[in-house]
C-alpha cells in the first residue's frame, strides 16, 4: 500500500495517496493492536 500511495501521488491524486497510506497505517495498527504491542518511539 506505500508503494501504491507513492504510484499515485506521482500520478498526481493526492487524495487516493492519503487514502492509500491511511489504509497502511490501519493495517499496522491493528497487527500491532492483535498482538499486543506497542510502538517504538
Amino acid at each position: 500500500y506505500i508503494k501504491d500511495a507513492e504510484n499515485f501521488l506521482e500520478q498526481g491524486k493526492d487524495e487516493v495517496a492519503i487514502l492509500s497510506i491511511g489504509y497502511a497505517d490501519g493495517l499496522v495498527d491493528s497487527l500491532r493492536m492483535a498482538k499486543g504491542l506497542e510502538p517504538k518511539m
